[in-house]
């Protein structure tokens, strides 16, 4: 082996080794703790919200808001009923009825034919506004809680 710095194939070699046992003998870590990135959210949740409208009133993306809602619903009731999470509305009105949980006609129709609005590329902004106020209804009498937070926050 080398006996000198200066002979080595990389004398640089040397001098990081030297720097690395010493930080390791003062600090005990090889590398200083890592201290997560901050970032400030730009926008406020109700900016947020107007702007994820106008994204979608511009893409004319109504059933995609159906599509969300809906999409909790069926992940809620997954959870609070011990069904699958791909099960239809009408199924899903069915345990929940079978269950207790009473969800007023209105809103049930709205809910049953909510699974075919998510496909509907010609839904106006008032029907689906109808829809995901009738879901998140329905989400709300499966999870009573998400809503008192929500309502707080």
């Amino acid at each position: 082996m080398y006996s000198r710095a200066t002979e080595m194939p990389f004398p640089w070699l040397s001098e990081m080794s030297e720097r690395s046992t010493t930080s390791e003998s003062t600090s005990g870590q090889l590398m200083p703790s890592l201290q997560p990135l901050m970032r400030e959210s730009r926008l406020s949740p109700l900016e947020f919200v107007e702007t994820l409208g106008s994204v979608f009133h511009r893409a004319h993306g109504t059933q995609v808001a159906v599509e969300i809602a809906f999409s909790r619903f069926q992940q809620i009731a997954a959870r609070r009923l011990g069904i699958r999470g791909t099960t239809n509305a009408s199924d899903i009105l069915v345990a929940m009825a079978q269950r207790g949980l009473k969800v007023p006609p209105d809103v049930a129709a709205l809910v049953g034919r909510s699974e075919d609005a998510t496909g509907d590329t010609e839904l106006s902004e008032k029907r689906a506004l109808e829809h995901v106020q009738a879901l998140n209804q329905a989400t709300q009498l499966l999870d009573p809680t998400a809503s008192a937070a929500t309502q707080k926050a």
